[in-house]
């Protein structure tokens, strides 16, 4: 189950059907403000979050940022990230790294790259759970 961040509605549409068509259950939203919003839900149940970059409102290093807060302060695992960006200056890439993600990808998006690291993700999981639900603890 991926969380998909994207303020761009054609990129938003585009990795969203490609998700999908290979088995990939996605949720999307607007922006890092909006997803850091269905992270914090109790019910949420999300198995990597893939976030552009520059967004409005919250941008994708805010939003990491703050889930790495959250996952710290509450216990939870490390829900893995995927970052996407046109923006590959490895001073970015370097800062993202500092926040333990999983990928930073360059766009336009190569799509056997994410299917490389989605399909890492998946076989790691089949072997043992990279994280628990994003529950809250009691």
């Amino acid at each position: 189950h991926i969380l998909l961040a994207e303020d761009i509605a054609i990129n938003r549409l585009w990795a969203s059907s490609v998700l999908q068509k290979a088995v990939h259950t996605v949720e999307t939203v607007e922006d890092g403000a909006e997803a850091l919003a269905r992270l914090k839900d109790a019910a949420a149940d999300y198995d990597i979050l893939i976030s552009d970059l520059h967004m409005p409102v919250m941008s994708g290093h805010d939003l990491i940022q703050n889930l790495r807060s959250i996952e710290q302060t509450s216990g939870r695992a490390e829900l893995p990230v995927i970052v996407l960006s046109a923006d590959v200056q490895e001073e970015v890439s370097i800062r993202f790294h500092d926040l333990d993600i999983l990928a930073f990808l360059p766009k336009p998006l190569d799509l056997e790259h994410l299917r490389g690291v989605l399909d890492g993700v998946v076989t790691k999981k089949e072997k043992e759970p990279i994280r628990s639900t994003l529950k809250k603890s009691v």
